[in-house]
């Protein structure tokens, strides 16, 4: 008898994914589910608001908010680090996955548009909470880029955002002015615009903010 040799049809890989915009929308979806990890936590609430004056928080103990967690116990510091990462993995790969589909070109635009501000709210988070973190924007689909992006130092956050602010300004264009129907809750360009005067603000950019 000969051996069973399997052939899989069905099995989904970089090279046979982003074929069609159903394929290329699924890829950007998934970047939009970390933000559950991030707003559906009251630690992440305490850490933001929490730390200004927006918000009381009335406890008697220590808490994430305060930003007293350390590498030994990092609190929610250790959840926005691994969810961060895990949402800019995604966009990275979406957005290399979207350029190189062979889709129409409007809708590969607006999902790049969707990506790109998605994975700037994430940088966004990771500088707000530490600074200076590890910084790229390519897909990590070959075991050398995988080493190389285990090896990254920090990039300093005023550079990071530098580079978030270019993108929005090139991005935010594409995005729509609303989104209506099943669509509703995805990015809009006033998001855009929005998250682009946020960070131009941390970065002393004023001009840039105005």
């Amino acid at each position: 008898r000969k051996a069973l040799t399997e052939h899989p049809e069905s099995f989904v890989s970089p090279s046979n994914f982003f074929q069609t915009v159903d394929e290329d929308e699924s890829a950007v979806n998934s970047i939009y589910s970390v933000l559950y990890n991030f707003f559906s936590s009251w630690q992440f609430m305490e850490e933001t608001d929490g730390t200004s004056d927006l918000m009381w928080v009335n406890v008697g103990t220590s808490f994430d908010g305060t930003f007293s967690y350390d590498p030994s116990a990092p609190g929610f510091g250790a959840s926005v680090w691994n969810y961060g990462y895990k949402g800019i993995l995604y966009a990275n790969n979406a957005i290399y996955g979207v350029e190189h589909s062979p889709v129409d070109s409007a809708s590969r635009k607006s999902m790049i548009a969707e990506a790109k501000f998605l994975r700037a709210l994430y940088y966004f988070f990771l500088t707000n909470t530490f600074n200076g973190v590890p910084f790229w924007t390519y897909p990590l689909n070959t075991e050398d880029r995988v080493s190389q992006v285990s090896a990254l130092p920090r990039t300093d956050a005023t550079a990071i955002r530098d580079s978030l602010i270019q993108d929005l300004k090139d991005c935010a264009g594409d995005l729509p002015l609303e989104q209506t129907g099943t669509n509703t809750g995805r990015v809009t360009q006033g998001a855009a615009l929005a998250l682009l005067e946020k960070i131009a603000l941390f970065n002393k950019d004023w001009q840039t903010a105005i």
